[in-house]
């Protein structure tokens, strides 16, 4: 099968970061120009040690958090207000 164009991907991550105020007024910056293309059908994983940011950047694929700066789009699905709850929902491992 051949590499999905730009219209067609998924979801397209773009220059995407997430940071959060910390208690002590500093700024805690939890993903850090984050760049990737998922295609239909594409079988990802995220992977790494807790607190890396994967929830969070899952969150922001799923049009559930805005990034703090850069883009996504979903190109297959159209515009992030028809996301919820039609064309794309969340399982959560514990009640939320």
């Amino acid at each position: 099968m051949g590499r999905s164009s730009r219209n067609d991907a998924l979801v397209q991550i773009k220059d995407v970061s997430k940071t959060y105020p910390a208690a002590d007024g500093q700024i805690t910056r939890v993903l850090s120009s984050i760049t990737c293309v998922i295609e239909p059908d594409a079988r990802i994983a995220l992977i790494g040690p807790s607190g890396s940011g994967k929830s969070t950047l899952l969150h922001i694929i799923g049009g559930f958090i805005p990034p703090t700066d850069g883009e996504v789009s979903w190109p297959a699905l159209g515009a992030q207000e028809d996301l919820l709850p039609e064309k794309i929902q969340a399982v959560f491992q514990a009640p939320s």
